[in-house]
C-alpha cells in the first residue's frame, strides 16, 4: 500500500488521461458496434440512477445494475482501443464498487456526479461518430470520482495503488510498484506508436537480428499480474514460435528461461511466411493478457516518421473517415424479408418463362407469305386469269388454286392457334405483374419495418431533463409516458432528440408552476408533463402535454412588442391564436431572466424548424390555467413518402399527399388579376393562382407559357399551415409512394426542391417541397 497522502495529493498524482492516447485505427464495424452498445449502455445508466433516485429502484439492486453495466463500458472501451473512455468507466466502476462494499445506497451528490460522467461519455460518443471524440471532462469527473470513493468509506491512497494495478491490467502492463522486480510491461499505447516511438529500441534490436526484414513480425507479449511459472510459460511461447518459423529475436534470452520464475512478458522477433494476425492467434495461452503482433517495417521502413495521425489522442479526424450507422433489427424482420426474396425469385423464374414462351410464339413468319400467296390466287380466281382455253383445264385450275388457299390458310389456322396461346401468355404475364407488386409491397414495407424502433428510449432520456429542472427551479415534476412502443423510423428518431428536448423543457419550466402556486391555484402540488406517442393513418402524432398554468397571451403581446417584433397596434388586433403563434419566433421568450435551462428565445424555434426538416408539422394549443399541448405531426419514414403525380408543362412532379387539399377545373370567368396577381374565385374564398415558372428560375428559356385567362385550367390546391396556393397543372397522373432520394447527396440542394425519385422509364421526378413553393411564391426560389 503506497505511503499515507492527503486527498488533494492523492487526486493531483492520478492526472490519470494525460498519458493516456485512444488506438488510431481500428477493425472494421467494431467502433460502430461500440457505439450502438454503449449508447444503450449510457440509457441504462441514466434510468437506473433516475430510478433509484425516485425510491421505485432498490439501492443495492441499482448499485449492483450500475457497477455491472459500468463493467461493460469500460470492457467495450478498452477492447477497441478507447483507453479514456475505458479509464473513466474504470473509476465509476470502482466508485460503485466502494459504494456496494460499504453497504450503503448512493447518495444525490454521487447520482448528479454519476450523470455528469454519463454526459460526458455521450459527448464522447457523439463526438466519434463525426471523428472527433471530446474527452476535456474526463481529468475533471476523475478527480470528484476519487474523492467520492474515499467518500464511501474507502481511503483514497489505496484507490491509487487498485487504479494504478487496475489500469496496468486494462492496457495491457502490470503492477510494477514493488522495489526489485523485474519490469518488461510500458503502458500500453497505440500499436504503431509504440513500436515507433516507445519501443523503438526493440525494433531496431529484430531488424539487426532478422535475415529478412520484409517477412519479420515482432512481437509483444503480456502476461497476467502474478502468473505461477512464468519462465515455463515462456519457454512454450519459444517452442511454438520456432514451429512457426526462425526466431530469430527473443527476450528474455531462451536458455535462461528455465531459471525465470518471475516474469511480466517476452518480445520477439520472428521470420516467417504467415500475417501477424496468424501468428498472434497461434500464440493466444492461459495466462496471456495480451498479445500484439504486426510487421516489422509496417511502412516500409523502420525509420519512417511517424504519421501525424498516429499522434493524435482519438481517431484520425483528417481522412473524413466516419464510423459506420449500425441498426439492431428483429430477427423475425429478417426471416420475413428473406421469404419475400424468395417470392421475387420464383416471380422472376415465371417472368422468364413467359418471356420465352411469347418470344418463340411471335417467331412467326410463315402466315404472312401464306397470306400474300392466298390474296394473290384470290385475285387471280376473280379476275378470272386462270390459264386455261377449255372448261375442263379451267375447273382443273381453279381446283389446283383452291388447294394452295387451303394449304396457306392452313399454315394462318396453325400460327392463329398459336397466339391463342399468346393471349395466354399475356394473362399469365399480367398476373404475375400483380403478384411482382404484392411482393413488392411486402418488401418496401419489410425494409421500412427494420429501420423502425419503438420511440420508447428516446422518451425515456426526457426523464434526466425533467430531473434537472426539478432540481434547478425547485419544482415538482412528473414525467409521464405513453405509446413508448410505438414505432418510428431509426434517422428521424436520431433528429427528434434536439426538438423535443427544447419543447419538454419549455413545457416544465415555462408550464410548470412552483408547489405552492399550484396549491393555491386548487391543483396538487405536483406537475405533470405528458409524453405521448400514437400512429394515426401513414403518420405519427407526438405530443407534449403539460397540466401547468397555460399561455399568457397578453404576457407574449407584450413581449413581442417589446423586442420590436410586432407594433403595439399590431398587438391589440391579433388573435390570441396568432398571438400564440409568435412564441416560434427567433429570439421570443417570456422568461423574465436567462437560466441555464431557458430564457434565449431559441428553444421553440428549435423545434418548430427541426420539425418541419423532417417533413412534419407542430400545432399548438393552450388553455389558461389547465395547461398547453403541443402537437407533432410526422410522416412514418423519411424515404417512402405518399404523393399526388401531375403534369405540368410536359414535366412529371410529385407532391405530397398531405400537403394537397383538392383538385378544381376553373373556367376563364372564375380566373381573375388582383394587383398584378392572378387569383381563383373558389366557392366562397379567393386564393392566388400561379405557374409553376413564376416560382422557380428555370435554367433553359424555352419553356412553354400558358394564359390562364385564354383557356379553362386545372388547378391544385395545396396547403401549408394555414396558407394556400392554386398551381395550375395539365392533368392528374394519380397517387403513387415515392421511394425519396435526397437531392443533396445526388446533385446539390436546390431551394423548393423536397428530393428526387426515378420513374418507370428511367426519367428523374421531382417532388416539390410545399412550404418553400407556397412561402416563396414569385420569389425565383429555384433552378
Amino acid at each position: 500500500i503506497p505511503r499515507t497522502m492527503n486527498n488533494r495529493e492523492t487526486i493531483a498524482q492520478n492526472d490519470c488521461f494525460s498519458s493516456l492516447v485512444d488506438e488510431s485505427e481500428f477493425q472494421p464495424g467494431y467502433l460502430s458496434i461500440f457505439i450502438d452498445e454503449t449508447e444503450i449502455s449510457l440509457d441504462e445508466l441514466t434510468d437506473t440512477l433516475l430510478t433509484a433516485e425516485a425510491g421505485i429502484l432498490d439501492g443495492r439492486e441499482a448499485v449492483e445494475r450500475l457497477l455491472t453495466v459500468s463493467h461493460r463500458i469500460k470492457g467495450s472501451a478498452s477492447s477497441i482501443g478507447l483507453r479514456r473512455a475505458a479509464k473513466l468507466a474504470h473509476l465509476m466502476e470502482d466508485l460503485l464498487q466502494g459504494f456496494l462494499d460499504a453497504g450503503r445506497a448512493l447518495q444525490p451528490e454521487v447520482n448528479d456526479l454519476l450523470l455528469k460522467c454519463t454526459d460526458a461519455l455521450r459527448q464522447y460518443i457523439e463526438g466519434l461518430k463525426d471523428g472527433r471524440p471530446q474527452s476535456d471532462r474526463f481529468n475533471t469527473l476523475a478527480e470528484e470520482l476519487l474523492a467520492g470513493r474515499q467518500a464511501a468509506g474507502g481511503r483514497a491512497e489505496i484507490m491509487v495503488g487498485r487504479v494504478e494495478r487496475s489500469e496496468a491490467r486494462l492496457l495491457g502492463g502490470s503492477d510494477n510498484s514493488e522495489k526489485g522486480k523485474p519490469s518488461f510491461a510500458r503502458p500500453s499505447l497505440p500499436l504503431n506508436r509504440r513500436f515507433l516511438t516507445v519501443s523503438k529500441e526493440l525494433r531496431a534490436r529484430v531488424d539487426a537480428a532478422t535475415p529478412d526484414p520484409d517477412a519479420t513480425s515482432v512481437g509483444q507479449i503480456v502476461f497476467e499480474p502474478g502468473l505461477p511459472l512464468a519462465g515455463l510459460k515462456a519457454r512454450l511461447i519459444y517452442e511454438r514460435l520456432a514451429n512457426l518459423g526462425e526466431v530469430c529475436f527473443f527476450d528474455p534470452p531462451s536458455e535462461n528461461l528455465d531459471q525465470v520464475e518471475s516474469l511480466d512478458g517476452v518480445s520477439f522477433g520472428l521470420v516467417a511466411d504467415m500475417s501477424p494476425e496468424m501468428v498472434s492467434s497461434r500464440l493466444r495461452l492461459g495466462g496471456v493478457s495480451r498479445i500484439e503482433v504486426e510487421p516489422l517495417l509496417p511502412t516500409g521502413s523502420a525509420n519512417d516518421p511517424v504519421p501525424a495521425a498516429q499522434l493524435s489522442d482519438g481517431p484520425p479526424t483528417d481522412s473524413g473517415d466516419k464510423p459506420t450507422r449500425t441498426l439492431r433489427v428483429d430477427i423475425d424482420r429478417l426471416d420475413k424479408l428473406m421469404n419475400l426474396a424468395g417470392q421475387l425469385t420464383i416471380n422472376k423464374a415465371r417472368f422468364s418463362q413467359i418471356g420465352s414462351h411469347l418470344r418463340n410464339s411471335l417467331a412467326i413468319k410463315q402466315s404472312s407469305r401464306a397470306l400474300c400467296n392466298a390474296m394473290g390466287t384470290l385475285e387471280k380466281m376473280a379476275d378470272g386469269r386462270v390459264g386455261a382455253s377449255n372448261l375442263r383445264a379451267e375447273v382443273e385450275s381453279l381446283r389446283s388454286h383452291a388447294r394452295r388457299l387451303k394449304n396457306d390458310l392452313e399454315i394462318v389456322r396453325r400460327d392463329v392457334e398459336v397466339l391463342q396461346g399468346v393471349r395466354r401468355s399475356v394473362n399469365e404475364l399480367f398476373e404475375s405483374i400483380d403478384q411482382l407488386d404484392r411482393v413488392s409491397n411486402g418488401i418496401r414495407q419489410g425494409v421500412m419495418e427494420t429501420r423502425m424502433l419503438p420511440i420508447g428510449p428516446l422518451f425515456n432520456r426526457f426523464k434526466r431533463v425533467v430531473r434537472d429542472i426539478n432540481r434547478a427551479g425547485g419544482k415538482d415534476i412528473r414525467l409521464v409516458i405513453r405509446g413508448e412502443k410505438t414505432e418510428l423510423d431509426k434517422r428521424m428518431i436520431d433528429e427528434l432528440s434536439d426538438p423535443l428536448i427544447h419543447a419538454v423543457r419549455n413545457a416544465a419550466d415555462h408550464g410548470i408552476e412552483p408547489p405552492e402556486v399550484r396549491i393555491k391555484a386548487g391543483k396538487p402540488p405536483y406537475g405533470a408533463v405528458t409524453l405521448d406517442a400514437f400512429h394515426r393513418g401513414n403518420n405519427i402524432i407526438i405530443r407534449v402535454t403539460d397540466d401547468g398554468k397555460g399561455l399568457d397571451v397578453e404576457q407574449i403581446r407584450r413581449k413581442a412588442v417589446e423586442k420590436g417584433m410586432i407594433t403595439q397596434s399590431d398587438a391589440e388586433t391579433i388573435t390570441p391564436n396568432q398571438a400564440m403563434q409568435l412564441i416560434w419566433k427567433q429570439g421570443f421568450s417570456t422568461a423574465e431572466a436567462v437560466t441555464e435551462i431557458s430564457g434565449r428565445g431559441v428553444g421553440m424555434e428549435i423545434v418548430k424548424s427541426g420539425i418541419e426538416e423532417l417533413g412534419g408539422t407542430v400545432d399548438l394549443e393552450s388553455e389558461p390555467g389547465q395547461g398547453t399541448t403541443l402537437t407533432v405531426k410526422l410522416p412514418l419514414t423519411l424515404a417512402i413518402l405518399p404523393c399526388l403525380m401531375v403534369e405540368i408543362d410536359g414535366d412529371i412532379f410529385a407532391m405530397p399527399l398531405e400537403s394537397v387539399v383538392e383538385i378544381v377545373r376553373l373556367g376563364r370567368r372564375d380566373i381573375t388579376t388582383v394587383h398584378g396577381q392572378r387569383t381563383a374565385r373558389l366557392r366562397d374564398r379567393v386564393i392566388s393562382a400561379v405557374r409553376l415558372d413564376e416560382i422557380f428560375t428555370w435554367s433553359s428559356n424555352s419553356r412553354p407559357r400558358r394564359d390562364l385567362i385564354n383557356e379553362e385550367t386545372t388547378l391544385l390546391i395545396i396547403r401549408k399551415e394555414d396558407r394556400e396556393l392554386g398551381l395550375t397543372i395539365d392533368r392528374v397522373l394519380g397517387e403513387e409512394d415515392i421511394v425519396v432520394k435526397s437531392m443533396d447527396e445526388n446533385y446539390r440542394n436546390v431551394p423548393g426542391i423536397a428530393g428526387a425519385s426515378i420513374l418507370g422509364d428511367g426519367r428523374v421526378l421531382l417532388i416539390l417541397d410545399v412550404a418553400a413553393v407556397v412561402m416563396g411564391q414569385g420569389l425565383g426560389i429555384g433552378d
